[in-house]
């Protein structure tokens, strides 16, 4: 490949592979599942194919993902019941006692971003590098960001309407830790946001059962108790005992 306009080469994954030909496509959804994108994509292909009266192969992204595919961007989250906010968000919430605990330790680079237009927790996001993120679960590899946030038309009346209530979510982006992540280590990717997300509700004092009345429902997920158990960890600020042994319930599973 090369650029249409300089002619200088155009890298692509297929440079350095006996196979140097192939398709290289960039896609993106929401509350969808990684792997429900490869049953979705050669289905899309065709309806485009057909939408511009020409032929694509049906057998182009039928076969296996290759190795070299990557994922830049998965979040995962629950539709808190807004009555909940401030134990995240609030004065000694949870999100400020972990920027507290970050605070005090050597090369932490920690950053706390507030944003309280309309509604105190319009958009709180404290973006956690990868060495403050083991510090918080062990074990864990990867820099994320923890969210609360509404919608961009913040609701003030209708508490039936689910997005009266805000989201809270744990993101990992490319932008956030400098490279994307394997597609071979997308159930890590999960595992991690699942641990967070369930952990950082505990140490707020948040009910993680599957319940409607601590987790709303919208017009995309339902409130079910996950198919697998989260490990609960100790809260790691200072107030609380370290090194707790680690219960584990079923839990609210992250939408």
């Amino acid at each position: 490949m090369r650029h249409y306009e300089t002619g200088e080469p155009v890298s692509t994954p297929f440079d350095h592979i006996p196979e140097d030909e192939g398709i290289n496509v960039r896609f993106s959804g929401s509350n969808l599942e990684p792997d429900e994108f490869l049953a979705l994509l050669p289905q899309f292909v065709q309806v485009l194919a057909l939408e511009g009266d020409i032929y694509v192969n049906p057998e182009y992204f039928a076969s296996s993902v290759h190795e070299m595919s990557n994922i830049t961007t998965y979040e995962r989250y629950v539709r808190l019941n807004r009555n909940w906010s401030q134990k995240l968000v609030g004065r000694g919430g949870a999100m400020q006692r972990l920027l507290l605990l970050c605070a005090t330790e050597k090369d932490s680079k920690v950053e706390y971003k507030i944003d309280n237009e309309d509604v105190v927790g319009y958009n709180h996001r404290i973006v956690l590098p990868k060495e403050d993120a083991k510090r918080l679960i062990s074990g864990h590899r990867y820099g994320k960001q923890i969210k609360h946030y509404h919608p961009k038309h913040v609701r003030t009346k209708d508490e039936s309407d689910p997005l009266y209530h805000p989201k809270v979510g744990v993101l990992l982006k490319k932008s956030l830790t400098g490279h994307a992540f394997a597609w071979g280590d997308r159930q890590q990717l999960r595992r991690e946001i699942d641990e967070t997300l369930i952990n950082v509700l505990y140490w707020s004092d948040v009910p993680v059962q599957a319940d409607q009345t601590t987790y709303i429902p919208d017009k995309h997920f339902d409130v079910q108790p996950a198919d697998e158990s989260v490990p609960l960890v100790a809260d790691p600020t200072p107030e609380m005992e370290a090194n707790q042994d680690a219960p584990h319930y079923r839990l609210a599973r992250p939408l």
